[in-house]
């Protein structure tokens, strides 16, 4: 056994310690990686994109906060996106490089250019510019163009090198600093927008869906509207006539009336079709809507032929329903079809009170209609901005309102059908004015077991049938969205 003494044995383990440093010194420089921030990107799922690039990033950098590197250029008053904005804040946080990206799409295709800086001078060290096709990911080709050309520079970056000189700091308000980041200025030299409130700017790079531009909201609007609204006056006239046997003196009292104005409001909406990002393929489900209509005659009167009294009169119809919309073809400009079955009211009364007071003679009844619509409607476009439309139903009555009593004609056997048909002009993507004609036919086959229908006293049926007809015009100013 060798003994040594205390000194030496102190100076031994002093060296190991000392080696024990070197290597761990050596080992950490070794190890070490370039710290780089990666500011948000703007433009069409620039959030998305963004973290896709900071998932390659994070290999070979070591990832610095965003919210750290927008305080420091708040601080120092540097919020460019330019060579001595970039150098002072990175000098101040030591950092080797910042990346910037900007996502931007044309005719429903998306681009990302990336964009590496270094810290040291702010000057531009790597650019790069992929295709990412119509969705807005990183394809391998994408990741592999990055990996090679932003993240591949990252190592040999230089060391910022503080400036000698401490920047005076400067307190500066929150508003004051939101009003100048939003002004924006050359693609080199831009406000970086990053403490302005998401969703506020419309058309920010906080903002994941910017707005579409007019071309493709127009294309969008043209057959895969979420919200069809139009309102507008209406003109419609009435004409009851009834078909009595041959030799009958007692006709009874039908309605020949004039065409009266009156307020028209129709919609649809399609609740999953809000989404009209373009190239984005939409569910079966996204045609299933549902449409509301309310028609009510604003001012009308009656009186029996040659008479001079004045009646009282009221006239609305309303309905809901759903619809179900197809597409033919992939361009806006292609023909679309619409199937669709409704609930729907039709009302049209006299004021009975009127009659009876004045003493008048009118056997008349009251008419409430209530009835489903199933049917089908198609649209064609015409150019850029007209497109012509037709509807046609068959109404399914289950309800006549007074007519079918049996003090009146009684109980009949009820059909009809409801035809629309016009043309909507497109003034800009979202306005549009539409006009067109409607025709409504309800026609009875009588029983024979009402008290009005024997015409002659002799306990027979003498009115067969009817028919009650509505028809006119409307002209309406829609909004789309």
């Amino acid at each position: 056994m060798t003994w040594i003494s205390i000194g030496s044995a102190n100076r031994f383990l002093a060296a190991c310690i000392a080696a024990v440093f070197v290597l761990a010194a050596g080992a950490d420089v070794a190890s070490a990686k370039n710290s780089v921030v990666v500011l948000k990107f703007s433009g069409p799922r620039g959030r998305s994109l963004q973290k896709g690039v900071e998932a390659l990033v994070k290999k070979k950098a070591k990832l610095v906060p965003e919210s750290k590197f927008k305080r420091q250029q708040k601080r120092l008053r540097a919020r460019k996106i330019n060579p001595r904005d970039v150098a002072k804040v990175a000098q101040s946080m030591e950092l080797h490089g910042v990346i910037i990206g900007k996502v931007s799409r044309k005719r429903g295709r998306y681009r990302l250019r990336v964009t590496l800086r270094a810290g040291a001078d702010g000057a531009i060290v790597e650019d790069v510019t992929v295709n990412l096709g119509r969705k807005p990911r990183l394809t391998a080709r994408a990741k592999k163009d990055i990996r090679r050309k932003i993240v591949g520079a990252i190592p040999d970056l230089p060391d910022p090198i503080a400036e000698p000189e401490e920047e005076e700091e400067v307190a500066v308000d929150d508003a004051e600093w939101e009003e100048e980041e939003i002004g924006g200025g050359r693609d080199d030299e831009v406000a970086s927008g990053d403490d302005e409130p998401e969703g506020e700017v419309e058309g920010s790079a906080d903002k994941d869906e910017p707005p579409l531009s007019k071309q493709e909201l127009w294309n969008a609007l043209a057959r895969d509207r979420a919200v069809d609204v139009a309102a507008g006056v209406s003109v419609i006239a009435r004409r009851l006539s009834f078909t009595v046997n041959a030799g009958i003196a007692d006709q009874p009292n039908g309605y020949n009336g004039t065409l009266v104005p009156g307020a028209y409001i129709a919609a649809e909406v399609y609740p999953l079709a809000f989404d009209h990002e373009p190239g984005k393929k939409k569910g079966a489900l996204a045609g299933l809507g549902v449409a509301v209509v309310y028609d009510k005659v604003l001012k009308i009167s009656s009186k029996l032929e040659g008479g001079t009294v004045d009646i009282a009169t009221a006239q609305v119809r309303w309905g809901v329903g759903v619809r179900y919309r197809l597409n033919i073809g992939s361009e806006p400009s292609g023909p679309q079809v619409k199937f669709g079955v409704g609930y729907n009211k039709l009302e049209f009364t006299l004021d009975q009170q009127a009659i009876m007071d004045n003493m008048l003679d009118i056997d008349l009844p009251n008419v409430a209609y209530t009835y489903y619509d199933p049917g089908v409607a198609g649209r064609l476009p015409i150019g850029k901005q007209m497109a012509i439309y037709a509807d046609g139903r068959f109404l399914i009555i289950n309800d006549t309102g007074d007519m079918q009593l049996t003090e009146n004609y009684g109980p009949a056997t009820v059909s009809g059908l409801d035809l629309d048909a016009g043309l909507e002009y497109r003034l800009d993507a979202r306005l549009l004015v539409r006009g067109g004609v409607r025709y409504q036919r309800i026609a009875y086959t009588f029983d024979g077991d009402g008290a009005l229908g024997d015409r002659d006293g002799d306990a027979m049926s003498d009115v067969p049938s009817a028919t009650d007809q509505f028809f006119g015009g409307y002209v309406m100013g829609g909004y789309l969205f």
